[in-house]
């Protein structure tokens, strides 16, 4: 017999079905096709590159040197100006705070009396230090802190260093930079007097000026305090490039200005000791460095020694940076420089 023809609900069902078939199952089966020709393609491309890297040769040596944060290449619009701004790296300790107390009435007060408003100073501390209850409380009655990035620790001292000169930067509109540390003196009218010859002989080119050492040997003792083990890993020589004595150097605008932008463009190379870190800085830069000597009628080598014990007090005279004095030898030294000789 033959087959009964369905009834009107019966067609229904069997469109809507058909119906549903196209709109759901064909995608999705189109999509599961897809999918698979693309995990196929991935596959393929992975092998590919497996192989190839396997055909790589072995690099025979790699080193990524340490590199700080970032900083803005962004000075203020409406900058205080000074022709010298002095970035003095400082601690929290008691014996800090004795030897600010003591710079503040001796040799910043003797630059702010040849200089007038024309010389800015800051005591640069990182901002887990400046936050100790007797830092705020000294802040708040000389404002003369600046908050750096870094770190406290002597192998951290080259964050302070650099911070201080993106501070000036970034603050004030000055023509020379000064890095002293709190155990230091400046002889202030000699300081000037030299800035402004060397100025009025070298002109345009941008000056580095201090005590500068050359061939210096790289310590391998681990147990040192300057053992650098950035240095050695980064150059592999056993000695240092030209650098200038973290002791105190000058440095003019221009190359701080280059500092900062290389720093923010593309990161500085990094080291534990801060003053063999700025000599491999500016050792490719085109930088008149100049000594701390006679043939500029000057005399300021780094000297350590007893002030109370070997003084020969015209040689005293002589003589623009002191480091490593305590508050006793800043006060006596300022009496020494300023007075008249025992």
């Amino acid at each position: 017999a033959p087959p009964l023809p369905p009834s009107s609900q019966s067609l229904t069902t069997h469109r809507m079905h058909t119906r549903l078939t196209r709109l759901v199952a064909r995608p999705v089966m189109n999509a599961c096709f897809y999918c698979f020709v693309l995990l196929s393609t991935s596959l393929c491309v992975l092998a590919r590159e497996f192989n190839h890297s396997s055909q790589c040769p072995q690099w025979g040596y790699v080193h990524t040197p340490t590199f700080s944060d970032r900083y803005d290449y962004k000075p203020r619009e409406h900058r205080h100006i000074a022709a010298v701004f002095a970035g003095i790296l400082t601690s929290y300790s008691q014996a800090s705070r004795d030897r600010r107390a003591a710079q503040r009435v001796t040799w910043l007060h003797k630059m702010k009396e040849v200089y007038g408003n024309d010389f800015a100073y800051r005591y640069l501390l990182p901002e887990v230090e400046f936050l100790t209850p007797h830092i705020i409380a000294e802040n708040s009655s000389f404002n003369d802190f600046a908050i750096v990035h870094g770190y406290p620790g002597y192998h951290n001292i080259l964050y302070k260093t650099f911070g201080g000169m993106h501070y000036a930067f970034t603050y004030f509109e000055f023509k020379f930079y000064l890095k002293i540390d709190d155990d230091a003196y400046v002889n202030a009218h000699l300081f000037r007097g030299y800035i402004d010859c060397a100025t009025a002989m070298f002109g345009s080119r941008q000056l580095f000026i201090g005590t500068r050492f050359t061939r210096a040997q790289v310590v391998h003792d681990q147990q040192h305090q300057w053992y650098n083990d950035e240095w050695i890993k980064h150059t592999h020589l056993k000695e240092y490039v030209p650098f200038m004595s973290g002791s105190g150097y000058v440095i003019q605008y221009g190359i701080v200005d280059a500092l900062v932008l290389l720093q923010s463009k593309l990161g500085l190379y990094w080291s534990r000791l801060e003053d063999t870190a700025v000599g491999a800085w500016l050792t490719a830069f085109n930088v008149t460095w100049l000594m701390w000597n006679n043939d500029m009628m000057i005399d300021a080598k780094e000297h350590r020694f007893n002030i109370e014990a070997d003084v020969v007090c015209p040689r005293h005279k002589h003589l623009v940076i002191y480091h490593k004095l305590t508050k006793h030898d800043i006060e006596h030294l300022h009496n020494l420089t300023t007075g008249t000789c025992p």
